[in-house]
């Protein structure tokens, strides 16, 4: 039967061509199987887009294969630089920095490829770009038309410099199509019209030049940073699969798909068995739909399937590889699938009318003869009578006609068994009405809320210790809100509200004192697994309050939050995803529009959304060396207010002048950093990162903003912060230290590309930005005036982040001085040990420590032998959170051992310290009295419900048997908490 919605395979089964579908390689498309390795000998393959995602799979997997020669072109040098590196030394390589939009530049690229090879064999044309996402009447035209431009010129230029170097050879041109070229996604016009304008130019381009082979695929849905975060579960997909099907695709073999679009999930084998078919009925051509209805898509007949005719109602949607009936319409759902188009099944018997259907939302049908066959996608599919057929009470509860079947009524809950045996909802949740569906809902979340106590101590902890991110919840609101909903129950609660909530505890749940929790009776063995199953719950209460289809401002407060829980749990490929959901919403609703000043409440909340939005997005920027999703133009948004909490009403606000610290006065200069940072990237399209000299007018532009700090944000001149009144302490050392960590790491991040050739003073200025960080901190831990009031799970993800990034940097680059940075490594795992002993229970104190000793080990070692990949792959999951996912961390770290083999540094070297003492990693290893290693898997399991870096998500779909037989439910010490607070 059809996938429901929550399956990972529902889209790449809504494409389905042949009986088999892949989401990675397979042996057919194997790089290593002779058959493919005989098509690459002697090939020179030209990949746009290399840098990144399917681009980089293709040259991985062309080098695997043995070609001759790998010309990687993309905007970003460093990028194409890096996948180079990774490929096999056998393939010679060429890395040309190309904006496929400039004909000179694609020109340029064309004939330094046939000067240095002689020819072109094989263009991979992988370049692209996402585009903005909003409805045409809210796009910004020069966005739009730039990626549209990006798009379409760029396959037009890379086709007509192919075409014009091939000169009559047989040559292969392979496109980056997508089905999304085949119907409307609502927020994209500018991707779909440049992939349904590039499926044309790939038709014209196989129809006029006969020597040029030409293929148009869909890659397939691989997590990225653009990736709209509904689409997320679905993208399993890897870059390795495209590049496998590359390969084939330039044998002789594949000649029966030349001018065709296929999907890279197909199976090529499935596909060959049927060619003379396909090339008969000439299937698979974008510019119609052949064919009728159960005859144009391959697969087994089971014998268990009868043959009988049957009249069947088929609500489908187009897509580019079914060729559908003779009549066909499209679907439309309602809400909360945003009126996107998607199958909208189960298909339903006789005159059954659907519940949409019956609200006036627009269904179409068609009325076919087929065979009773059980298929697969959203084209065409009989039912079985036997297994299909609706309750009467089912189609009760949807409002349906109930005299066609019989059947005993089941209750709600009997609906909620239901998918829960089954751990995804039935195929009948698609017509539930949304009523309906926020019942099943609510039950679900009120069975997974702690008692009034409980939350009570977690949302408290959160307000006062962990909230700092732009300060996005306002404080009083939040508790207003918060008593309403206890007096009001959580049926009549807003479910956004909710998932709010819901983020707030489970954040709360990761970092709380364990001593805490216990006075109000929380099971202190399971509160860290309990974080993630609220975390779950309001992911699930976010769903079910429409967020996309009405975008608010408590929707991006649960993001700001939820931010936390994805650093903790190393979740950064999540978080990315995620990202672009909220910058989408958050031009739904005009964060990007506002100029004017704040003037109340609702103003101000909405600037430091938006704020804390640009610094998250210029984070991962950064770290991932990507586009920004957010370009700031002036006159842009105003920055955030100098006030605190209490200076702002519904009506009013009362703001501070900057001399006069607050709660915000950190943020407003954090917003200011990353504004510098995102203007220069969005002037130079990131080649200020690019070059030494842009490096240093963008740091040089960072330094003068830190001299220009308020004074209690300066050191004086040994380096140390101003002495403060003990009120002033609570409030500031932890912002201060905060804030010169954030400027400090993204500067040693700035440097890295010129730390292994050593660059003029990149190193020192490396060295100088980790001291800088750690001022504050070492000033408070000699004063010994740490309070459990300054926010120690921010101060210890702080200490990591400077420590992993200089460990990473030397591990890799290989040019730091040794001595001192491993000092410097050694005194911050120091740190982060005494932040644990302090009550710190974030994972980066509890076990940042131990990670930062194996680094120290790896130092030790790398000096009398090269540290493996395994080494390098085992830092993987605990670092990633610093480097910007496991992905790119992986990558990063892969250089480890074949830089390592390059050099040899002598444990010597020393511009300031001493030589490395033996005894060193046993000394540090002392400060720790555990003696277990970090676990490198990151998944949670029964027996360590304790360890809270999970590094991801247990199942998405969360049901009640993951939760009712852990007993973590069970308690309520309302009473307790009383008899203490009386005593």
């Amino acid at each position: 039967m059809p996938l429901d919605p929550s399956h990972p395979d529902y889209w790449t089964q809504a494409l389905q061509f042949t009986e088999t579908i892949h989401r990675d390689v397979y042996p057919t498309v194997d790089p290593t199987q002779p058959s493919l390795q005989r098509i690459a000998q002697g090939k020179v393959v030209v990949v746009t887009g290399a840098g990144s995602g399917f681009g980089e799979g293709a040259c991985k997997q062309w080098a695997k294969a043995g070609t001759a020669a790998v010309v990687l072109a993309a905007r970003s040098q460093t990028n194409i630089d890096r996948v180079a590196q990774l490929l096999n030394a056998s393939t010679e390589t060429l890395a040309i920095s190309t904006d496929v939009a400039s004909e000179s530049q694609v020109n340029n690229l064309f004939e330094e490829a046939t000067n240095k090879f002689g020819r072109v064999d094989v263009v991979i044309h992988a370049a692209g770009v996402l585009g903005p996402i909003a409805h045409i009447g809210d796009a910004s035209t020069d966005e739009w038309w730039k990626a549209f431009e990006i798009n379409v010129k760029g396959a037009f230029l890379v086709a007509k410099a192919f075409a014009r170097v091939s000169e009559g050879r047989e040559a292969t041109f392979i496109y980056t199509g997508s089905a999304a070229s085949y119907f409307a996604s609502p927020g994209q016009s500018s991707y779909t019209a440049a992939k349904a304008a590039g499926n044309m130019i790939m038709d014209q381009l196989h129809t006029e030049y006969k020597n040029l082979r030409v293929f148009n695929v869909h890659p397939g849905m691989a997590k990225s940073s653009v990736l709209r975060s509904e689409l997320e579960i679905y993208a399993n997909d890897t870059p390795d699969l495209f590049g496998g099907l590359t390969l084939y695709l330039a044998g002789n073999q594949a000649n029966f798909l030349r001018g065709r679009f296929i999907a890279a999930n197909w199976d090529v084998g499935d596909l060959e068995k049927h060619q003379e078919e396909i090339k008969a009925q000439d299937l698979l051509k974008g510019q119609a739909f052949r064919g009728k209805a159960a005859e144009n898509e391959y697969r087994s007949a089971a014998s268990h399937v009868g043959s009988t005719s049957s009249d069947v109602i088929a609500a489908f949607r187009v897509a580019p590889a079914f060729a559908i009936g003779e009549k066909h319409s499209v679907v439309r759902t309602p809400p909360p699938h945003n009126g996107e188009e998607r199958p909208f099944g189960p298909w339903i018997i006789g005159q059954l009318k659907t519940a949409a259907l019956r609200q006036g939302q627009p269904l179409s049908i068609m009325v076919s003869k087929a065979p009773k066959l059980l298929r697969r996608g959203c084209m065409t599919r009989m039912l079985d009578m036997q297994d299909d057929r609706p309750s009467a009470s089912f189609a009760r509860l949807l409002g349906l006609n109930e005299d066609l079947v019989e059947a005993p009524p089941p209750s709600l809950p009997q609906i909620l068994a239901e998918a829960n045996r089954e751990r995804h909802l039935s195929s009948w949740w698609s017509f539930l009405d949304v009523h309906h569906r926020k019942r099943v809902y609510r039950q679900q979340l009120s069975a997974t809320l702690p008692s009034r106590s409980q939350c009570d101590l977690l949302a408290n902890y959160y307000l006062e210790h962990v909230n700092w991110i732009f300060q996005t919840i306002h404080v009083p609101s939040f508790r207003r809100d918060y008593a309403i909903f206890w007096d009001t129950g959580i049926d009549q609660a807003d479910l956004i509200w909710l998932s709010l909530l819901f983020t707030v505890i489970s954040v709360s749940a990761l970092y709380v004192p364990l001593e805490s929790i216990e006075v109000v009776g929380c099971p202190k063995d399971s509160i860290r697994h309990l974080a993630h199953i609220w975390h779950l719950s309001s992911r699930r209460a976010l769903r079910a309050g429409d967020f996309e289809a009405r975008p608010c401002l408590t929707q991006l407060q649960t993001f700001s939050v939820t931010q936390l829980y994805w650093y903790a749990t190393n979740d950064i490929e999540t978080l990315n995803s995620h990202l672009g959901q909220a910058v989408r919403n958050a031009q739904a609703i005009g964060l990007d529009k506002d100029r004017t000043p704040s003037t109340c409440l609702q103003d101000e909340m909405r600037h430091r959304l938006w704020w804390d939005l640009v610094d998250a997005d210029m984070f991962q920027t950064i770290c991932l060396d990507r586009e920004p999703l957010v370009r700031l133009k002036d006159p842009g948004v105003p920055l955030p207010l100098n006030c605190d909490d209490h200076d702002m009403t519904v009506t009013s606000i009362h703001p501070k002048p900057l001399d006069v610290p607050t709660v915000m006065s950190m943020n407003i200069y954090r917003a200011q950093v990353f504004r510098i940072l995102n203007r220069h990237w969005c002037a130079t399209h990131g080649d200020c990162l690019q070059s030494i000299e842009g490096i240093r007018r963008l740091d040089s532009e960072i330094v003068e903003l830190v001299t220009q700090l308020p004074w209690y944000f300066q050191l004086d001149e040994d380096g140390n912060p101003p002495r403060l009144s003990e009120a002033l302490r609570e409030i500031l050392t932890w912002q201060h230290h905060i804030l010169r960590t954030c400027v400090s790491t993204q500067r040693i991040r700035m440097y890295r590309p010129f730390l292994a050739s050593r660059v003029e003073n990149a190193w020192e200025n490396v060295v100088k930005a980790a001291e800088d960080a750690l001022a504050v901190y070492r000033t408070l831990r000699l004063d010994g005036t740490t309070t459990s009031r300054q926010k120690f799970s921010t101060q210890a993800y702080q200490v990591f982040s400077v420590a992993v990034t200089v460990a990473a940097l030397l591990l890799v680059e290989g040019s730091l001085p040794i001595p001192d940075a491993y000092n410097l490594i050694k005194d911050m795992a120091m740190d982060l040990r005494l932040l644990e002993n302090q009550g710190c229970l974030v994972p980066v104190a509890t076990h940042g420590h131990q990670v930062l000793l194996k680094m120290l080990t790896f130092f030790d070692r790398r000096w009398a032998d090269p540290v493996s990949p395994e080494d390098a792959k085992r830092l993987v999951p605990d670092i990633s959170t610093i480097l910007g996912g496991e992905s790119t961390t992986r990558a990063y770290m892969d250089r480890l051992s074949s830089q390592a083999q390059q050099r040899t540094p002598t444990r010597t070297i020393s511009a300031v310290g001493q030589q490395i003492a033996a005894g060193d990693v046993e000394e540090i290893r002392a400060v720790n009295n555990e003696s277990g290693n970090q676990a490198e898997e990151t998944g949670i399991t029964p027996e360590s419900l304790m360890d809270t870096s999970c590094g991801g998500m247990i199942d998405p779909e969360f049901f009640m048997e993951n939760i009712r037989p852990l007993g973590l439910l069970d308690w309520d010490m309302t009473g307790l908490l009383v008899d203490i607070q009386g005593k």
